[in-house]
C-alpha cells in the first residue's frame, strides 16, 4: 500500500507542475503581455582580392541584428587556418561587439598577410551564448582565401 501512495503522490506532483507550467506559458503568450523580441545575428566576412603573393589582405566582418529584439554587447571571434591538413590555427582575433537595435550592423576590418596555400577565415558571433538570439544558424561564416 505505501508503494501505491508514493507512486500516487509522485503523479501528483507531476500533474501539478505540468500545470503550473502550461499556466505560465498561457501567461506569457495573452495579448497583455506578447512573448519577447529576440535578437538575431547575422555575421558575412568579405576578403579583399590578392593580387601578388606575400600580400597583406584585408578581411571585413559584419554582424547585423536581423531580430526583433535588441542584441546586448557580445563578443566576436576570428579562427584563421590552413585550408589543408592538419589545417592547424595560424591566428585568432576576438573583438568587442556594440549593443546592436534591430536592423542596426557593426563591421570592421583587419589585415593578415597570405603565403602560398589555402587558408580558411571563420568568424562566430557570441561564441559562448550569451545571447538570446532567435536563430543561431547564421552566428558564424567562413570563407577560403588563395595565397598565390
Amino acid at each position: 500500500m505505501r508503494t501505491r501512495i508514493a507512486t500516487m503522490g509522485q503523479k501528483g506532483v507531476v500533474i501539478a507542475a505540468l500545470v503550473f507550467l502550461l499556466a505560465g506559458a498561457a501567461r506569457s503568450q495573452t495579448p497583455d503581455r506578447p512573448a519577447q523580441a529576440r535578437s538575431d545575428f547575422a555575421v558575412t566576412l568579405k576578403a579583399s582580392p590578392l593580387l601578388e603573393p606575400n600580400q597583406d589582405v584585408t578581411i571585413t566582418v559584419t554582424i547585423k541584428n536581423q531580430g526583433a529584439g535588441a542584441a546586448p554587447e557580445s563578443d566576436f571571434d576570428v579562427i584563421v587556418k590552413n585550408g589543408h591538413a592538419p589545417r592547424e590555427v595560424v591566428r585568432t582575433f576576438k573583438r568587442k561587439i556594440r549593443a546592436l537595435a534591430p536592423g542596426d550592423h557593426f563591421s570592421y576590418s583587419f589585415k593578415i598577410k597570405v603565403a602560398l596555400g589555402l587558408y580558411e577565415v571563420c568568424g562566430t558571433s557570441d561564441r559562448k551564448k550569451k545571447v538570446d538570439d532567435a536563430d543561431r544558424t547564421n552566428n558564424s561564416a567562413c570563407i577560403i582565401i588563395e595565397g598565390k
